[in-house]
């Protein structure tokens, strides 16, 4: 008797679409989830002018 999942056999060619549709639905998922909620924050703060320790060149 064969298996109910014997219908989901695919070939390789088809696996591999399967596999690049999910990720591009997973990516436009968190794409959409980090553009609605903007929860990605920076690595690191930009530094203030103060803290540098290069005299800043004026152009008059």
């Amino acid at each position: 008797m064969k298996s109910a999942f014997g219908m989901f056999g695919l070939t390789k060619g088809e696996q591999r679409v399967v596999v690049v549709i999910v990720f591009a639905l997973i990516a436009l998922a968190l794409t959409k989830h980090y553009r609605e909620t903007g929860t990605i924050t920076p690595a690191q703060p930009a530094p203030s002018p103060e803290a540098s320790t290069t005299p800043a060149k004026i152009d008059h």
